[in-house]
């Protein structure tokens, strides 16, 4: 293993365990890094999806990630592994039934919007599809 990559490595670790003890935000992580292990997003929503945590800043987490998607290519192995990071974050959270996350899911661009769709089908989870399919089909 190269030093890089090893100094890469343990960065990443030391973020997401700044992140998981509630010392850091996903705000505060350069967009470069957090692209680069999509782990960080994962130990950001861990906090912030929690009951626990207000669901203002679940969604202003899912926003930074919403925006890191939209920045990538349209065909991007990098987007489609953060499209599914999106999907997991709206899938387990203990914040579905507030309106803060209704707004926000307002505001996926119809082309994520689809993408979110096919994760879901290949899930098989059709309940929670359905609040993919609602959104933006009418337009």
């Amino acid at each position: 293993m190269s030093k890089s990559f090893m100094f890469h490595q343990n960065v990443s670790k030391w973020i997401k365990s700044m992140l998981t003890l509630n010392e850091m935000r996903l705000k505060d992580i350069p967009r470069d890094v957090r692209i680069y292990d999509s782990g960080v997003y994962t130990a950001a929503f861990r906090m912030s999806s929690t009951s626990g945590t207000s669901c203002k800043r679940f969604v202003q987490d899912l926003e930074i990630l919403l925006n890191d998607i939209c920045c990538e290519g349209s065909e991007s192995i990098v987007k489609d592994d953060l499209i599914g990071v999106l999907y997991s974050a709206l899938y387990f959270n203990d914040h579905r039934e507030e309106k803060e996350l209704e707004y926000f899911l307002e505001t996926i661009p119809e082309t994520i919007l689809q993408k979110l769709r096919v994760n879901d089908e290949k899930s098989g989870n059709f309940e929670f599809g359905e609040m993919f399919r609602k959104l933006k089909t009418i337009e």
